[in-house]
């Protein structure tokens, strides 16, 4: 999948920061597979000299599930992403991107301030009829909750990326774009069939899963608990009046869109815009609370505990706190807190009844991956009930219709890289069988009618290439430290 990705990466937003525009709007998605262990940072990773930020790695993720789920049709459902491993794909590339900026700073590479403003300057969404406006570049930033430092920061680091991978940049010869399309238009008959195992048959005797939680308890841990004392302002105890909304939606229309992009009228969009318009008022409320409260002239209403696993309360306003210390502002889906942490409870090992489900669940899987191999394993002797595809090439994911287009992609690419004609995918809890029946070579016509288009290809598989080979010559040059652990 991962390969996959790589040869498909024109597709994704190359600047991760402008990518954050496009899908912050649609929502956080989370992905629930890791915790952080020991570290109390935002720093999830460290590659050479250089971080890789949780909010770094959520925006990846956010921007790799955005791009797949598209390919679902927008039925990707985060069961389906773990299975796919998309937040591996994104922490790869993260990972990948940091030891390139490493060997960029041992050349010199960098990048001026000059470029840095260049970059956003010439950005639409922070232009006004096609000129830059730095007013608008700070509403959308601020309206998406992006520091304009970080922000900059994340462009600067792209602008070293595209120099390093253009002075790296080789031409393609006559010779590799002939070699590219003999690999691709190399053609297999193909028959395949869908094995599934469910997870559901599985037994496990609680005998089982108590030695399994026995060997593996510090994989098991509660998540960090904030104690907080609160005062709450709601928005609904604060009245808009037309004036007051149709100056705000004159001032910050370009925030109200519709699923395509396009920028309601205030008719549709009053509705939205009446309750922003009661949400600064309620900002503005909470924090005169705050600054009341912090001088102990008011005292709190509520007490409340949030564990960091809570997706409906913003915990990353809460990262960085320490026991004693005030928080201003806390956004809810209803107005705002002021809070005072009055306590953070560190994660410790669950207790068996409460790591049950989890060990439950690793072991399920374990031994469901086991039958599944056997299966495919067995089915591959004798493929009688499988379905005919046809001829396909590497890139004929299209025509494989009764498999999911990035399950297809992941089989054609284990097909046409292995020299087995008659094999397995394991995919999850599902597995592909195949058997090449007959295949198809070189075609010279068609090489004249697709010349300069293979020689994109081309140039594009061979720098690809090229710079995954020297990522894994950085790997051994760079330390790389996670300090994020897998659950269950």
């Amino acid at each position: 999948m991962i390969t996959w990705m790589q040869t498909h990466r024109k597709y994704l937003v190359p600047t991760i920061w402008i990518s954050t525009l496009a899908f912050i709007g649609a929502g956080f998605v989370g992905w629930g597979a890791y915790d952080y262990g020991n570290n109390k940072s935002d720093t999830v990773a460290l590659v050479g000299d250089r971080e890789i930020t949780m909010n770094e790695l959520q925006t990846t993720y956010n921007n790799v599930f955005g791009y797949y789920n598209q390919l679902f049709g927008g039925q990707l459902t985060k069961e389906k992403a773990a299975q796919l491993h998309l937040q591996d794909i994104a922490l790869n590339k993260l990972t990948d991107d940091a030891l390139l900026l490493n060997y960029a700073d041992s050349l010199g590479i960098s990048a001026m301030d000059e470029e840095v403003i260049e970059e956003y300057t010439s950005t639409p969404a922070f232009q006004v009829k096609g000129v830059f406006s730095k007013e608008r570049y700070q509403q959308v930033l601020r309206a998406q909750s992006i520091n304009q430092k970080v922000f900059e920061d994340n462009l600067r680091k792209g602008i070293i990326l595209r120099k390093l991978r253009t002075a790296l940049k080789l031409p393609v010869t006559p010779l590799e774009s002939e070699a590219t399309f003999a690999a691709s238009s190399l053609e297999d008959h193909l028959i395949i069939k869908k094995i599934t195992q469910s997870l559901d048959d599985i037994s496990l005797s609680e005998e089982q899963i108590k030695a399994a939680w026995e060997k593996s308890k510090s994989n098991y841990l509660s998540p960090t608990t904030y104690t907080l004392e609160t005062i709450k302002v709601n928005y609904q105890d604060f009245s808009a009046t037309p004036e007051e909304v149709e100056n705000y939606y004159k001032e910050k229309k370009y925030q109200f869109k519709d699923k395509d992009g396009k920028i309601l009228a205030l008719e549709k969009a009053k509705d939205a815009v009446t309750k922003a318009v009661q949400m600064k008022k309620a900002k503005t409320a909470v924090l005169k609370k705050y600054l009341a409260f912090k001088k102990g002239e008011i005292k709190a209403e509520k007490t409340i505990n949030v564990a960091e696993n809570n997706t409906s309360f913003p915990i990353a306003d809460l990262k960085s706190t320490h026991p004693g210390e005030y928080i201003k502002a806390i956004y809810l889906s209803d107005g705002y807190i002021t809070a005072k942490v009055d306590a953070i409870q560190t994660p410790k090992p669950l207790a068996y009844e409460d790591a049950k489900a989890k060990v439950t669940s690793r072991l399920r899987q374990e031994e469901g991956l086991k039958l599944l191999e056997g299966k495919a394993k067995e089915a591959t002797k004798n493929l009688v009930d499988g379905e005919d595809i046809g001829f396909v090439s590497i890139k004929d994911v299209e025509k494989i219709k009764s498999l999911q287009p990035p399950e297809a992609a992941q089989l054609l690419r284990h097909v046409f890289t292995t020299a087995e004609k008659n094999g397995y995918l394991l995919l999850g809890t599902s597995a592909i069988v195949y058997q090449v029946k007959d295949q198809k070579l070189f075609d010279q016509t068609r090489f004249k009618e697709e010349k300069e288009k293979l020689s994109k290809r081309a140039d594009a598989l061979k720098n690809n290439s090229l710079e995954r080979g020297l990522i894994e010559t950085l790997k051994q040059r760079y330390n790389i430290q996670s300090f994020m652990k897998k659950e269950g």
